[in-house]
């Protein structure tokens, strides 16, 4: 689950289907659904991590979505806009964060880390020294 910046809205991932509501936080209505085509079970299995960017304009998701490197896929308009998938590495995505530049982080079982610029830009990083990772990110 994953909080709009102003508490208004709540983006919620419902196990092992890749479907995302967005839910009012007042009274948990549902306000929208972010579109999703393409993620057929076969090709993502599951989404791990979900979260609103800084100024809450996107919503990004992570998982096992691939097209030769791991997809997150990002929704303009806080999940009701058009989306844009972004290639980001090689194995499925498990923790995605806001930061306070308006970038985002992500997490992978590579292992590999990256960041999400507000341009979509991917910027990946691998650490060499790490052979296998459990990665959660805490900011």
């Amino acid at each position: 689950m994953a909080w709009t910046p102003n508490g208004a809205e709540l983006a919620v991932i419902y196990g092992r289907k890749p479907y995302i509501e967005i839910l009012g936080a007042k009274d948990l209505a549902r306000r929208a659904v972010p579109d999703l085509s393409e993620m057929d079970r076969e090709r993502l299995g599951e989404i791990y991590s979900i979260c609103f960017s800084a100024k809450g304009d996107r919503l990004l998701a992570g998982g096992r979505y691939s097209r030769g490197k791991t997809i997150v896929r990002v929704w303009e308009q806080n999940g009701v806009g058009k989306f844009t998938d972004l290639q980001t590495s090689t194995n499925t995505i498990f923790d995605l964060k806001t930061l306070d530049d308006g970038s985002l982080i992500f997490g992978a079982a590579d292992p590999a880390w990256g960041r999400i610029g507000v341009d979509n830009r991917v910027r990946p990083s691998r650490p060499r020294e790490i052979s296998t990772c459990a990665m959660a990110l805490t900011l």
